[in-house]
């Protein structure tokens, strides 16, 4: 009788343990290209570190404010039948331009 539970509740830790992985890397990601975009000043080598530190299916937006560079990273998690978990996290960075 105590199984079910017991299992039920192993299965949501793993899947929240996944969600927090995923967002850490997204974060991650979202430094890595902020800082990229600093560096090198090109859009698409930032675009490219996101995309290696998060993986290829997340989506990198970059936008340019004043001697600001705006990251946004929105990966992709593996949803659960149960839908307690968001199905996408988000990673936000800022970088100033010197």
């Amino acid at each position: 009788m105590v199984l079910p539970a017991v299992m039920v509740m192993a299965v949501l830790l793993m899947m929240l343990a996944r969600a927090v992985t995923v967002e850490m890397n997204c974060q991650d990601a979202a430094s890595a290209a902020a800082r990229v975009a600093v560096v090198s000043g090109s859009d698409l080598e930032a675009r490219a570190a996101a995309q290696d530190a998060a993986g290829g299916d997340a989506n990198v937006s970059i936008s340019h404010g004043l001697k600001r560079v705006n990251v946004v990273v929105s990966c992709r998690v593996v949803p659960d039948p149960m839908h307690v978990l968001p199905m996408a996290v988000v990673g936000k960075a800022t970088g100033v331009v010197q």
